[in-house]
């Protein structure tokens, strides 16, 4: 039994304490961290990196319309995750 169900609560009814940060202020960060911790057990159960920069992208597009950069945009591209257009928060 968890302690979740000790304290009343279903098994996967979870109560959790989340923080982000941001690496300025005013929410133009291109990186930020969030992190959800279990509120009972303490322990980290989500966290998230968000960025709004690719470096391999960057890299790639200096060789768009070779076959070197079709290849990486096949296998690797949806890799790169990044939220264009502004802050990543």
């Amino acid at each position: 039994m968890g302690e979740n169900e000790r304290r009343g609560s279903l098994q996967n009814n979870l109560k959790v304490s989340g923080n982000g940060s941001w690496e300025k202020l005013g929410l133009t960060s291109l990186y930020c961290v969030t992190t959800l911790i279990g509120y009972y057990s303490g322990k980290v159960m989500e966290l998230i990196v968000k960025g709004s920069y690719c470096e391999a992208r960057t890299f790639w597009n200096k060789k768009m319309g070779t076959a070197e950069y079709s290849e990486w945009f096949r296998s690797d591209e949806k890799e790169c995750v990044a939220y264009p257009g502004g802050s990543a928060c």
